[in-house]
């Protein structure tokens, strides 16, 4: 995070002027014996003795690079190393938030919360919720497989139970399957809450990143070629439903962890406020000063209109203290954790937070209590919520700027909470409603501040 140099306060009255850092001429004189050279003598001494001294000093030198820890490129960095300030520089839209400027990067889950072992031996079952098996025998008729494929999930394990008949479908047929055949038979899979690799579990990837997400991975070009042959498209993005299959393919430890990790990568950005000296600073407290915060952003903002070039502050340190302190990490895990989407936005400006918003009614009782619903451009602080076509909601964040929100994509600990644009929500939850459906936007605004 960026931080703000300090200076000392500017005094309106004229300083006094420094007193000279150099011997008065008086003072240089001693008592002792003095030696008088004309300036022809100095410089024949210099050109016959001291200079052939100094240059080979300063071959010596520079060949053996003394003093030099690092060795430096002909563009004066380290080899391998990148400049921290980027050479093109992003900026939001022009908008009530100031100038902001963009920097988007990749977060990676930590290591020890990878789940490899848990995934290699998740249930690989499909299950085909009230069906017969005369309708499921039925059902593979119809799906675009081969011959070969269809009768080995014939012959396939089948348990039948009351409310419907599971399926250990053969490794061969997981990896063989066309991807016309695991759209349509994922796509039934993922009705039924008990195929979690279908739903919440499968990897889900943006259509518009698919070609490069793989790019500069330490993976191997076997293992993503695996990988991008299991995935499928639904809707806005692709998914990856059979990592417990090329679990079991890889031999390697390292391959799988670092498999997951990469599968894993959270798309976020930091965002940065510039501040000229020219900068109305009640313009920007009109936007980003809400629930008391004023009195605290007001200092920090005029003291950096006063800086000679003005300066540059990451929009953390604008919010509440309960984003700011969690913003980029992930949680610890917990059985009874709320830190879901719904407890992170209601508790955004609440300090200790409160609230365990994990079901429908408490969200709605909350909602009629302290909001209302907003039709006009969204501003910093409005709560942003996701929901399918009949009005259920499946997810909120708290908008910040520019179409940027702040959230936690769900309740997990491998879910972290970070900033995101709206347009990239949308890809993480669209796989919540039909192919041939929309997620809708609702803004709702605190009725208090």
């Amino acid at each position: 995070m960026s931080k703000i140099s300090s200076q000392p306060p500017v005094s309106k009255e004229t300083p006094p002027k420094p007193k000279e850092q150099r011997r008065a001429m008086n003072d240089r004189e001693s008592d002792g014996i003095r030696i008088h050279i004309s300036r022809r003598a100095y410089l024949v001494i210099y050109t016959l003795v001291l200079a052939p001294v100094l240059v080979g000093l300063g071959l010596f030198l520079g060949e053996h690079k003394f003093g030099s820890h690092v060795a430096t490129s002909s563009t004066g960095l380290a080899p391998g190393l990148q400049p921290a300030l980027p050479a093109v520089r992003t900026y939001l839209n022009p908008g009530p938030w100031g100038t902001v400027e963009f920097v988007p990067f990749e977060l990676s889950i930590p290591e020890e919360f990878l789940s490899v072992r848990m995934d290699e031996k998740s249930d690989r079952r499909w299950f085909f919720k009230g069906y017969t098996t005369d309708a499921l025998k039925n059902f593979f008729q119809q799906q675009p497989l081969t011959d070969a494929q269809r009768q080995q999930l014939l012959q396939a394990k089948w348990e039948t139970s009351n409310d419907g008949i599971r399926v250990t479908p053969p490794m061969e047929v997981i990896l063989s399957l066309s991807p016309e055949a695991r759209h349509s038979i994922y796509n039934t899979l993922a009705q039924f809450a008990e195929n979690p690799w279908q739903r919440e579990d499968a990897y889900a990837i943006a259509v518009r990143e698919f070609d490069h997400f793989f790019d500069k991975i330490d993976v191997s070009p076997e293992t993503v070629a695996l990988v991008k042959k299991l995935c499928y498209q639904r809707g806005r993005v692709m998914l990856l439903s059979d990592l417990p299959a090329i679990l079991e393919k890889i031999s390697s430890p390292t391959e799988k962890l670092n498999l997951e990790k990469a599968l894993s990568r959270r798309w976020t950005m930091l965002l940065k406020l510039h501040v000229a000296p020219t900068a109305d600073v009640d313009r920007l407290l009109n936007y980003w000063a809400r629930a008391g915060q004023g009195k605290d952003l007001r200092p920090l903002l005029q003291a950096m209109t006063k800086l000679p070039n003005g300066a540059v502050v990451d929009v953390t340190h604008l919010l509440p203290p309960m984003p700011t302190e969690r913003i980029y990490t992930y949680p610890f895990p917990s059985y009874t954790q709320p830190e879901n989407c719904h407890w992170t936005s209601f508790n955004f400006f609440r300090d200790p937070p409160e609230g365990n918003y994990s079901d429908n009614a408490s969200l709605h009782k909350k909602l009629d209590a302290d909001y209302y619903p907003v039709f006009s451009d969204p501003r910093y602080g409005d709560l942003v919520f996701l929901t399918k076509p009949n009005g259920e909601i499946i997810h909120s964040a708290v908008y910040i700027a520019d179409n940027i929100v702040y959230t936690k994509n769900g309740g997990h600990f491998s879910a972290p909470w970070l900033l995101m644009e709206i347009s990239r929500l949308l890809d993480c939850y669209a796989t919540f409603v039909g192919p041939d459906e929309q997620l809708k936007i609702l803004y709702y605004r605190n009725k208090y501040y």
